[in-house]
């Protein structure tokens, strides 16, 4: 991927874009619920000239939403209103300066909520966990009237995987287990997704509307009405989609997974339809995360078993010269690794095949000022270095921590793989360079997303979802034992 575009991409302010989609219609209000902006679309819907609006109290329409004000930044209420004939769907948002009233018409025909799918009070095991998220997709894409509906999972490496899909008859192609680079979904877009439950674009092809009013740029993160970036549309278009609506699913603090719908028509889907099917996700996303809590403490318990000879061997009081070429060989089968090389203050201690002496001090110097955490992995020591580097190793994991007791020595731990040739199938080729397309895109996405299937050099075999909480019990298991005393 062209890094010009990447850049590009991570630049825009898309929560300043200054317009809104136009199939509703946005009034943004202040503290004292005094309108300070609305969209150009408002007199229509409204019946009252934009500049009888600015500056001035709620519509007498609109007064209803002063009884039910959101307390928090991002929180919504959602109610009904009618003006005139007009029957209105009326979300009201919190924003950090006020509040964000979005209005959208209402089809009385596609108004009713769906029942919620059927989900069980727990799930039993992954496969289990896996067969229901295929029938939520299911169920999504019935009561969306979407064409194609996928889950796409985020890697550790900020890549996406394709891990669900379903689609309707007259769609051709599947996007099922490919692959998609971490462009093609930037981090601002990503933190964006978080704050919302959902992003629905109802027409790639339509024009966004302007929004009039007092001096600055009203924040529109929490607006689901907010304008499209041009980048994005590109892309929409590149892939034959004309409307989509993507629903986050999200495990702490990060976006681990999107629910994304795309349909190669324009197509709006009510808010009654939009809640439900938040609230079905909502669901699905608790039962997950309390599967992964169960999953982690059975991989605790099997930890402490799986590593019992290891921990043996370090209690036992022998020196660490004489039981290191076996404590290095049952450290390389847990972690199914070639090589093992552990650093204490100066001194190293290596087994099999790991890092030469150069090329050790260099990523060691550059893993005792890694400030990101205490583990690290990767299955390509070349993605993060400036220069390439003449070894034999490809990925490599690692773990650190300073020994107070021993005069606050460094102790590091160095697992290493050889380079794994295998293959990887995208949507597209990631690094297809980009082409200018106009003055207002300079930088144009991909156009293809045919399955293109990369031969992968320099790539070690692919660390497990479970390396970093493998890595994370490793370093407690060395930091609390008598390791430094086996000098």
């Amino acid at each position: 991927m062209d890094k010009r575009f990447y850049e590009q991409c991570e630049q825009e302010k898309l929560h300043l874009s200054g317009r809104i989609q136009p199939h509703g219609l946005l009034v943004v209000l202040n503290h004292e619920l005094i309108v300070t902006h609305v969209s150009g679309n408002a007199a229509t819907l409204l019946n009252m000239g934009i500049a009888n609006l600015i500056g001035q109290p709620l519509p007498e329409a609109l007064t209803f939403l002063a009884n039910d004000l959101p307390d928090k930044a991002g929180e919504r209420s959602f109610s009904h209103c009618h003006v005139d004939d007009q029957e209105l769907d009326v979300v009201l948002i919190r924003s950090a300066d006020g509040f964000l009233a979005e209005l959208y018409p209402v089809d009385t025909d596609l108004a009713a909520a769906p029942a919620l799918p059927a989900l069980p009070s727990v799930f039993a095991d992954t496969h289990e966990r896996n067969y229901y998220r295929q029938e939520l997709l299911g169920w999504i894409a019935r009561v969306s009237g979407h064409d194609r509906v996928m889950y796409y999972q985020f890697l550790e490496d900020g890549d996406g995987h394709v891990s669900g899909e379903v689609c309707s008859d007259n769609i051709q192609g599947s996007y099922l287990d490919l692959r998609f680079p971490a462009s093609d979904i930037p981090q601002i877009a990503r933190k964006i997704y978080i704050l919302n439950p959902w992003r629905e674009i109802v027409s790639a092809a339509s024009d966004s509307i302007p929004l009039y009013g007092e001096e600055g740029v009203p924040d529109l993160t929490f607006s689901d009405l907010r304008s499209v970036s041009p980048v994005h549309l590109q892309y929409m278009s590149n892939m034959g989609v004309a409307s989509s609506v993507s629903f986050p699913i999200v495990k702490g603090d990060e976006l681990d997974a999107l629910i994304s719908c795309h349909s190669p028509s324009a197509r709006k889907l009510p808010q009654p339809v939009l809640q439900q099917i938040a609230r079905a996700i909502v669901t699905y996303t608790l039962l997950d995360k309390e599967l992964d809590a169960r999953n982690r403490l059975n991989f605790i318990d099997e930890f402490n078993f799986q590593i019992s000879a290891i921990s043996s061997l370090i209690n036992s009081g022998e020196p660490l010269q004489q039981i290191w070429a076996e404590l290095a060989s049952a450290i390389a089968d847990y972690f199914s690794v070639d090589g093992v090389a552990l650093c204490i203050g100066d001194t190293v201690f290596a087994s099999g095949l790991t890092f030469d002496a150069d090329t050790l001090e260099l990523v060691d110097d550059w893993f005792v000022q890694y400030e990101d955490g205490f583990v690290f992995h990767t299955d390509s020591i070349q993605r993060f270095m400036d220069e390439p580097l003449l070894t034999e190793i490809a990925g490599f994991g690692c773990l650190k921590f300073r020994s107070e007791k021993h005069h606050k020595m460094n102790v590091r731990l160095y697992l290493t793989r050889q380079e794994y040739i295998h293959e990887v199938s995208w949507g597209g080729n990631p690094d297809k360079p980009a082409e200018a397309l106009n003055d207002q895109i300079p930088v144009s996405p991909r156009r293809s997303f045919s399955r293109w299937v990369e031969k992968r050099l320099g790539y070690s075999k692919a660390w497990s979802e479970t390396t970093t909480l493998q890595l994370h019990r490793f370093r407690s298991l060395l930091e609390q034992s008598g390791l430094l005393e086996l000098l």
